[in-house]
């Protein structure tokens, strides 16, 4: 399949699932830790749910789940030459979709799969503070920079990433 036929193909719960998988999957999962690796995940996905109110400030085509994430420039996951992280994501991708009847051996990626149907179902409450954009601090470049568009807004950290809500001038989603 071809990079276009793989994304015309996804729909609103693999390409929800996929980005969260591919933006906070790095949590450490056999590390005890002062956070839930679900709650980041959860926070991603939400950060989508919260741009569907004013999807055209963020590029997308519509407010569905799945033109959000694939919005250009929205989520480097999904921008072709970003990378390694893209690489896996498109294989990925490609299999979930190639191969629906077999059961997902990725356990991260099974695990966004449940999630994005519980955030596109508005099962999980918002603690990202109306979060509409976040970052990772230690993939900034130089490591600990704040994006510009973050500077002098309140944040909330859930593990490894920084919530913020850099849109001030869209009311905050009922979640």
């Amino acid at each position: 399949m071809t990079t276009a036929e793989i994304l015309a193909a996804l729909d609103d719960t693999q390409s929800l699932a996929l980005t969260a998988w591919a933006e906070a999957r790095r949590v450490p999962r056999d590390i005890p830790s002062d956070h839930s690796p679900i709650e980041e995940l959860i926070a991603v996905m939400v950060v989508v749910r919260n741009r569907r109110a004013r999807f055209t400030r963020w590029r997308a085509e519509n407010d569905s789940y799945k033109a959000i994430c694939l919005a250009p420039a929205q989520f480097s996951c999904w921008n072709i030459g970003s990378g390694s992280n893209h690489d896996a994501l498109m294989i990925l991708a490609e299999r979930l979709l190639k191969f629906p009847a077999v059961p997902v051996t990725d356990e991260v990626l099974r695990e966004c799969l449940f999630l994005a149907q519980g955030v596109i179902a508005d099962v999980f409450v918002d603690r990202t503070g109306h979060a509409d954009s976040y970052y990772a601090p230690n993939a900034m470049v130089p490591p600990g920079r704040v994006p510009v568009w973050a500077a002098g807004r309140p944040k909330t950290l859930i593990g490894d990433q920084w919530f913020v809500r850099a849109d001030l001038n869209a009311e905050p989603s009922h979640a």
